[in-house]
């Protein structure tokens, strides 16, 4: 990794109690006011904010305004699209579009987050690791070399993120299949209850004792 702040980036996705102060370095680093992470999978969102940026965050997720906020949702129809790399508030939204949304309008402006710019990195079916940098109009738009640099940044760190969950899978994998001698049964089986990787004994126990239904582990008989 070229970029320090990338490894600093993905052991705070590990450790996420220190995920505030790395973003307030990267906010720092690319001259942003504020610096969302988004973690968006299948049962959840999980929403961090950088250091000194707490006020805005917790007004965005308690509030009207998080049900509101137009950006997330038309960044993940991009990337849905196939649209992949740095997106911004021009790409993502008409100068019409802006001038006559409230949440632009009436929160945006007062706090300070006019200009942003970020990226939807998928992660897995229907997962996704969002970076949103937000800054106000003293700063100008993130162009030129300004957003050459931080679309490098943004760049590294998705492919470095993929790269990580590929070995992270490749190692559980590995670990089920090490312990699959004998008769004890063995499984990497993820939170919605769908089996990821087994071991022969335990497919052997899921013929006697285990079905699945709707792609989930279910019991054949008891509760579940």
């Amino acid at each position: 990794m070229d970029h320090p702040l990338v490894g600093r980036l993905l052991d705070a996705l590990l450790d996420r109690q220190g995920m505030a102060d790395v973003l307030r370095l990267l906010a720092s680093e690319f001259s942003a006011d504020h610096l969302f992470a988004h973690v968006v999978s299948p049962h959840g969102l999980d929403t961090h904010v950088s250091r000194g940026s707490e006020e805005l965050g917790d007004l965005l997720s308690t509030s009207e305004w998080s049900q509101m906020n137009p950006r997330l949702a038309r960044a993940l129809d991009h990337t849905r699209a196939g649209r992949l790399g740095l997106l911004t508030d021009w790409r993502l939204f008409t100068s019409e579009e802006i001038a006559r949304d409230p949440f632009e309008q009436e929160l945006a402006r007062r706090h300070g987050a006019i200009h942003y710019a970020g990226s939807v990195v998928p992660t897995g079916p229907d997962a996704f690791f969002v970076l949103s940098f937000e800054r106000g109009s003293r700063k100008g738009l993130y162009i030129g070399s300004e957003e050459q640099r931080l679309a490098d940044f943004i760049g590294e760190a998705g492919r470095a993120l993929r790269y990580a969950l590929r070995g992270q899978a490749h190692l559980a994998r590995t670990l089920v299949d090490s312990m699959g001698g004998g008769d004890v049964a063995h499984a990497w089986v993820d939170h919605e209850g769908r089996v990821r990787h087994a071991s022969t004994a335990f497919e052997l126990v899921m013929e006697r004792f285990l079905g699945e239904g709707n792609g989930r582990l279910v019991p054949l008989a008891g509760e579940p």
